[in-house]
């Protein structure tokens, strides 16, 4: 933990993605145990176990109270004080959910991101997750993967789908079976399709020579 103000302070990122930005996360807080009124701290964002940025906050009963500084209009720093208000909802087994609220639209959420000088929710951030903006490929790699791992065997798009497993039903074991091998049948097309591509151009450039 760095004091207050320390480190790289905070500036205006420019990929709109979840994981580019700064996060403040309820879940995090609570397992330090960092939510009850009345505690104050600071949090700390590290790179390469070196911190990078660092906030002061306080907790009240109703809200948090978040105290930094960032870079603002070519070198001038700017103090920033966030109140970012609370909300409680109960948990089917007894205790209270914590939740933060949006300061800009009051959506209920458990993470805010850095936006400029605020906090903001994903949605006033218009931020995505990573994973939504890898390619129809990546996912389709993926897919096959997690079906062969599901079956006990390896990554690998170029080892056999593995046997039934001990314990697996039959009707699961032909379900991911199926789910294997048109997954990979899919991934091997666009290899091809990538291969002849390379090939094209390959051919293309060798002509111009």
């Amino acid at each position: 933990m760095g004091g207050y103000g320390s480190g790289r302070h905070f500036g205006a990122p420019s990929k709109a993605t979840t994981e580019s930005r700064l996060q403040l996360d309820v879940r995090s807080l609570k397992k330090q145990n960092s939510l009850k009124p009345g505690t104050a701290g600071v949090l700390s964002w590290l790179s390469n176990n070196r911190e990078t940025s660092s906030l002061g906050f306080k907790v009240h009963q109703d809200r948090i109270i978040l105290h930094y500084r960032r870079h603002y209009q070519d070198k001038v720093w700017e103090d920033v004080e966030e109140i970012v208000n609370l909300n409680f909802t109960p948990c089917n087994y007894g205790g209270k959910r914590v939740w933060f609220l949006c300061p800009q639209c009051g959506r209920q959420v458990l993470a805010l991101y850095l936006n400029g000088k605020d906090f903001l929710c994903r949605h006033c951030c218009r931020l995505t997750y990573a994973v939504q903006q890898k390619t129809m490929k990546d996912r389709l790699f993926r897919k096959a993967r997690k079906f062969r791992e599901r079956l006990g065997g390896s990554r690998s798009l170029f080892d056999p789908i593995p046997p039934k497993p001990k314990g697996m039903r039959w009707r699961t074991y032909w379900r991911f079976y199926r789910e294997a091998e048109q997954t990979t049948m899919k991934c091997f097309a666009f290899m091809d399709r990538e291969l002849e591509k390379a090939r094209r151009t390959l051919l293309t450039v060798e002509d111009k020579l």
